[in-house]
């Protein structure tokens, strides 16, 4: 019976796959390396905005309509960030989707039904905004 020797031990030691360790995960739920802190921006603006809406609760009818737009236009402005840095891009579809329809709900309390055609205009150039700003980050077509 033959024993490897001390070397022949470390060699297969480093072989060895090493331990998988948990991977450290940021408070939004990214990888803590992954992690801009794009997301803190976004908690930022809507803090700030619920102090200004709770201060201007007096001129502001109905005043939490406003604060829907707000963390609308939060989200919406997040999303703006993400897809223009290069690096950490994330999808953001379902930012867009939510800031929308957070400024949508918002806008009907605020404005009513009857100027209900403005605010979808709006939110439709709001939109056809984002689509330009992604095309224009993707590198054209070679010929």
């Amino acid at each position: 019976m033959q024993t490897a020797s001390p070397i022949e031990k470390g060699i297969r030691v480093m072989e060895e796959e090493p331990e998988q360790s948990e991977t450290q995960m940021c408070c939004c739920g990214e990888a803590a390396g992954d992690c801009d802190g794009t997301h803190w921006v976004t908690v930022g603006l809507m803090v700030i905005w619920v102090g200004i809406t709770l201060m201007l609760r007096g001129w502001l009818h109905p005043w939490w309509a406003y604060m829907l737009c707000g963390f609308g236009v939060a989200l919406l402005i997040e999303s703006l960030i993400r897809m223009t840095r290069p690096l950490n891009r994330t999808p953001v579809g379902g930012k867009v989707v939510g800031g929308i329809v957070l400024i949508i709900v918002g806008s009907f309390f605020i404005h009513g039904i009857a100027n209900w055609w403005a605010a979808a205009l709006i939110i439709l150039g709001i939109v056809f905004l984002i689509r330009g700003i992604r095309k224009l980050r993707k590198p054209a077509p070679t010929v």
